[in-house]
């Protein structure tokens, strides 16, 4: 019995390793505009890709933007909370809840800049065999811009200016921003 369960477990191992190498046999990589080394390898801003399609062009256009706004949105709102996240747990007891609430505000604030300051950096349209068209576009945020973001808000609320210090948020987040590109 114990042999046969061993055959078994073994012809079920080969069949799936078979099966596997079989799939990747004859695949083409597929280059994606708006994806190559130059343009997406910037360890300096947030980048996100959106893809549209349809037989109109400014539809397919539209449709790649809000792909690209929803994910760059996504990733600045991750990083903006993981870095409030740690920055606020170094000062859990140095201040109060009201200073709390000013910067988590000021974040909500950071977010909403930085989405409207975004720029696109690649813009392709490409005309499909069947006549319809599909858009690529990526969006940035430089980091730079995210933490003049900050220090502007910061400067311009006494409260927060008096309780955090901004260059132990800078230093805070330039940790915490290498770690998300690190990770992306």
């Amino acid at each position: 019995m114990k042999k046969l369960i061993i055959l078994c477990v073994a012809a079920l191992s080969l069949t799936t390793l078979s099966c596997s190498r079989k799939a990747y046999q004859g695949d083409v990589e597929v280059k994606v505009p708006c994806q190559s080394k130059e343009v997406r390898g910037n360890k300096t801003s947030l980048r996100a890709l959106g893809e549209g399609y349809s037989s109109s062009q400014s539809i397919a256009r539209d449709n790649a933007l809000v792909k690209a706004r929803g994910r760059l949105a996504a990733s600045l709102q991750t990083l903006v909370k993981s870095v409030s996240d740690n920055f606020l747990s170094s000062y859990t007891n140095e201040i109060g809840d009201k200073s709390r609430e000013r910067f988590l505000s000021l974040t909500r604030q950071v977010v909403k800049t930085n989405m409207r300051g975004s720029k696109i950096t690649c813009d392709k349209l490409m005309r499909t065999p069947e006549g319809k068209f599909r858009c690529y576009i990526l969006l940035e945020i430089k980091a730079d811009d995210i933490l003049n973001s900050y220090e502007t808000n910061i400067n311009q609320d006494e409260q927060l200016r008096t309780d955090f210090e901004y260059e132990k948020f800078k230093k805070a987040f330039n940790e915490e921003f290498q770690k998300f590109k690190t990770n992306e």
